[in-house]
């Protein structure tokens, strides 16, 4: 029950470290289109295998050392995606860095199996120092992790919200993904997707309406 994605470049690399991976499971990009289309093919993928899905998708560049804590964030993610909200991971601050875009959480979240979910108020991008020292002493932000948990469906419907065109592409490539065609399909595809990060094509316009909680980790 796990997807990769990844350059096609990688994909020697990935099935030796990951032996048990089905060719099914592994989404080879012919090229760097951001983060939106990557995830958004994992997710459409996945509910068209089956419909009420909830996909985590975590990027590569993180260390994570304490497995027990994260697992209990995500389970506390996958409660609140189930209420039908697309959920991130924020990052508690330990100084005000300019490596991170913020995330600025608002009100906690009644879900009884998430003790921790807040809404979230809005993102920011990557600020300055004086702007990073502000959000920090605040006590009001989080970095943002760039880890998504949500119903695949609702991701993908804000995703036809704002960016209508992307959207019935990436939905045509994963009709035919499972299926002799798939080959033909991406580079036919792939190649026309629009390249654009997954926080401005559905996390900010998400946050805006409300759809967007973070698990604070």
């Amino acid at each position: 029950r796990i997807l990769v994605v990844t350059g096609k470049v990688h994909k020697s690399a990935v099935l030796e470290q990951i032996e048990d991976l089905s060719t099914d499971n592994l989404v080879l990009e012919l090229s760097p289109k951001d983060s939106t289309a990557a995830i958004a093919l994992a997710a459409a993928i996945l509910m068209q295998r089956e419909p009420d899905v909830i996909v985590g998708s975590f990027a590569a560049d993180h260390v994570i050392t304490d497995d027990a804590e994260f697992h209990k964030t995500v389970r506390e993610a996958v409660a609140v995606a189930a209420t039908g909200k697309i959920v991130t991971i924020g990052i508690e601050p330990t100084e005000p860095s300019v490596g991170f875009g913020y995330i600025k959480a608002g009100t906690e979240l009644a879900v009884a199996e998430a003790p921790h979910a807040r809404s979230v108020v809005k993102f920011v991008e990557k600020p300055n120092i004086a702007k990073a020292r502000k959000y920090v002493e605040s006590g009001q932000y989080l970095w943002n992790a760039g880890m998504f948990i949500a119903p695949a469906s609702v991701l993908l419907e804000q995703l036809k919200v704002s960016e209508p065109c992307l959207h019935a592409a990436i939905m045509d490539l994963a009709a035919q993904w499972d299926t002799d065609n798939r080959k033909a399909a991406i580079e036919k595809i792939w190649p026309t997707l629009k390249k654009v990060a997954i926080d401005y094509s559905v996390a900010e316009p998400a946050a805006a309406a409300g759809l967007v909680a973070v698990i604070p980790a």
